[in-house]
């Protein structure tokens, strides 16, 4: 289960405001296009303006960091936002009109910033990327155990 943000209703409360906030990318869920660590600028989601491709900000218990994939129109004349973590086998569940609070512009690495990039991963990448991790994740803890037994 990823870290949670721990001031979460302050997050909420700056992007309600209509003000971008930076929040720490936590997880391997948007790996290779945002890692841990990087600091990711956020500004106030406007469901007007959504834009599938779009790396979102959503609030359940935790605040979810995933690219919109789907934007459907439920029986009601509301929005139903389906979003994917970029290596994730399978979409999260559906997202109601309210619960999706940012989108992210901007990340942080190396004192450098980076826009984040708005495209729809076709299924071969979603595939790729989750092997691309599983090979990063191997690595990192094969060269962790090669530094710790010298």
């Amino acid at each position: 289960m990823p870290e949670k943000i721990q001031d979460m209703d302050i997050v909420l409360a700056v992007l309600g405001s209509g003000h971008s906030v930076e929040l720490p990318a936590i997880g391997y869920s948007m790996y290779p296009a945002l890692k841990p660590g990087y600091k990711v600028t956020v500004a106030p989601f406007d469901e007007m303006k959504a834009v599938v491709g779009n790396v979102v900000i959503c609030k359940s218990d935790s605040l979810v960091m995933h690219r919109l994939i789907k934007i459907i129109i439920d029986d009601s004349g509301k929005p139903i936002f389906t979003t994917r973590g970029d290596c994730r086998k399978e979409n999260d569940f559906p997202w109601q009109a309210g619960s999706i609070v940012g989108v992210a512009a901007t990340y942080k690495t190396n004192g450098k910033v980076y826009p984040v990039k708005s495209f729809l991963p076709g299924n071969l990448n979603y595939h790729f990327n989750y092997c691309l991790l599983w090979i990063f994740l191997m690595l990192k803890k094969t060269i962790s155990g090669a530094i710790e037994s010298h």
